[in-house]
């Protein structure tokens, strides 16, 4: 006899037969439901997310700095020309800094500025909830001879996983 009696008689048929394993398992829920692929195709869909998440972050972090591009290109610009003051802690190493017109999705700006204006960094972070995978923008203002850029005011020291979305960032 079966453990379940009434599970048993409802596979079965009748609960005075012992020996029914003709209908048990999956293929009885297969026969009673709709719905009897979903937990293989949740399962796969979850195994191939660790495939696609990662070009689809890519994608979506691409189209939101292509909208802010210009707020970007505003802030460097004007830290280049010294309308945006640059504290001394921002001359030797990658600083924060305050600007009035900041972009709303913009958690803080940190910069990097010769004294000359010759060269500029400044990484835009971004306010999000997944640090690890996307944590801003960069926007390197400085030729790589250039004497006045340090090792400390470099991005890569900060950031060594960096991928360019187009010329300068």
């Amino acid at each position: 006899m079966a453990l379940y009696p009434s599970l048993h008689r409802r596979i079965c048929g009748s609960s005075i037969i012992a020996n029914c394993h003709d209908d048990l398992g999956v293929r009885a829920w297969r026969r009673s439901s709709r719905l009897w692929m979903m937990p293989a195709l949740t399962c796969l869909a979850f195994i191939s997310s660790a495939w696609l998440t990662p070009p689809l972050g890519r994608l979506i972090a691409d189209r939101q700095f292509r909208r802010h591009l210009s707020e970007y290109i505003r802030v460097a610009d004007e830290l280049k020309s010294g309308e945006i003051s640059c504290p001394d802690s921002c001359r030797t190493r990658l600083g924060v800094i305050n600007v009035g017109h900041q972009p709303a999705h913009v958690r803080a700006i940190l910069a990097a500025r010769c004294n000359d204006g010759s060269a500029v960094v400044v990484a835009f972070l971004i306010d999000t909830h997944v640090p690890l995978l996307h944590e801003g923008d960069v926007f390197e203002g400085y030729e790589d001879g250039n004497s006045c850029i340090k090792d400390s005011m470099k991005p890569e020291h900060r950031w060594p996983y960096m991928r360019q979305v187009m010329d300068r960032w």
